[in-house]
């Protein structure tokens, strides 16, 4: 994937957050995502069980999990990248919402058509 619409709008959330997440989770992340500048020195866990995306991501020398194990939990930040099928958007939502830090944002972006 050379180009995704919604890297650069989660990174300049993560940047006016005015501090680095230490440990931060990607919903259906894509390589530009995950090498997010403003994610530079952080913990990160991909989450990627479409093999395209997945396969990807091992290209570009991440190591993604196509799910995420219930103690996965307490993350300082949640990155959503949405895509069309509305319900499985709500799905990554609340999981995204479910394994942050108390206080943790929660940003959600993707393509104008989507979702």
């Amino acid at each position: 994937m050379r180009t995704d619409p919604s890297a650069p709008l989660l990174g300049d959330m993560l940047a006016r957050l005015g501090r680095a997440p230490r440990n931060a989770l990607c919903l259906d992340a894509t390589p530009p995502i995950m090498t997010l500048p403003a994610l530079a020195g952080a913990a990160r866990v991909a989450v990627q069980g479409w093999r395209p995306l997945h396969d990807a991501l091992v290209a570009a020398g991440i190591a993604p999990v196509p799910d995420l194990a219930d103690a996965d939990t307490g993350f300082d930040a949640a990155l959503v990248r949405i895509g069309r099928r509305r319900v499985r958007n709500l799905a990554a939502l609340a999981e995204g919402q479910l394994r942050l830090a108390p206080g943790g944002p929660l940003h959600a972006a993707g393509p104008t058509g989507c979702g």
